[in-house]
């Protein structure tokens, strides 16, 4: 209950069918009030939700951005001035000793190779080349050929070549792969199973896995908070289950209003 209104007897005479009206009309905006009231605050709370999860997303951009300099620095940057240390002294070498200088340009090439390699996983971690060519259903399969688990993708109105609007491909593809890597990291599965389905506008992107699970009650899920953020954002719904001994099932709902066929 959340309100009520007592009426006492008439000064003069009974309550009539216009004074039931009065009180009825008195009672129903009363009522629209308080639900008023209710609405704004719930609104209230939703904004300063709202505000809390993007300056999370915001924070853990700039940390993404962070750790893509410090691998870039130490990472990259290093093989490639170790490579351009290589190719001064093979041409150093040039001078004196032909052969030498092609075992030099040889090791070279592999740091090249290497260097290369590296740029492709840095890329492939920011944005995959797969997903902006070719959309969410390959770029997700292409993800998991990577797992060292078994892992099914399974899909439901969203055949190879759906395109949907880059936000919400990103975001998805984003879900996959968190997911996919906690998998590999916590869970201790055998399997594990990716379903993307569309419907009424909406897509659904779930990933299962038969591992250890864990009582999310008691557990430590801040990692998974940067997933909620992103998908509470584009202004869809996030929900996570899972038991000890039984698995994990992360499921979350997009609202997609584009929609075409490459």
């Amino acid at each position: 209950m959340v309100g009520r209104i007592e009426c006492g007897p008439k000064l003069k005479g009974d309550y009539g069918p216009a004074d039931q009206e009065l009180l009825n009309t008195l009672g129903r905006q009363a009522a629209l009030s308080i639900r008023n009231s209710q609405l704004t605050a719930e609104l209230s709370d939703r904004l300063e939700e709202l505000a809390a999860s993007r300056m999370r997303l915001v924070q853990a951009d700039y940390a993404a951005r962070r750790r893509l300099e410090r691998d870039l620095h130490d990472g990259v940057q290093q093989q490639l001035v170790g490579l351009l240390a290589r190719l001064g002294l093979a041409r150093n070498q040039l001078r004196r000793d032909h052969e030498l200088a092609g075992s030099t340009l040889h090791d070279a090439q592999l740091d090249t190779q290497r260097a290369l390699e590296a740029v492709q996983e840095l890329a492939r971690g920011i944005h995959p080349a797969v997903l902006t060519d070719r959309g969410l259903v390959e770029a997700v399969r292409e993800r998991a050929t990577r797992m060292t688990v078994p892992v099914e993708v399974r899909t439901d109105g969203v055949p190879p070549g759906t395109r949907f609007t880059s936000d919400l491909e990103g975001a998805a593809y984003f879900i996959v792969s968190e997911a996919l890597a906690n998998v590999l990291k916590h869970a201790a599965a055998n399997r594990v199973e990716v379903r993307l389905k569309y419907w009424d506008e909406r897509l659904m992107v779930e990933v299962e896995d038969d591992g250890c699970g864990f009582d999310v009650s008691h557990a430590r899920v801040s990692g998974l908070r940067g997933l909620q953020d992103r998908v509470e954002t584009l202004g869809g719904q996030f929900e996570l289950k899972s038991q000890a001994g039984s698995g994990t099932v992360l499921r979350t709902e997009l609202p997609t209003h584009e929609r075409t066929n490459a």
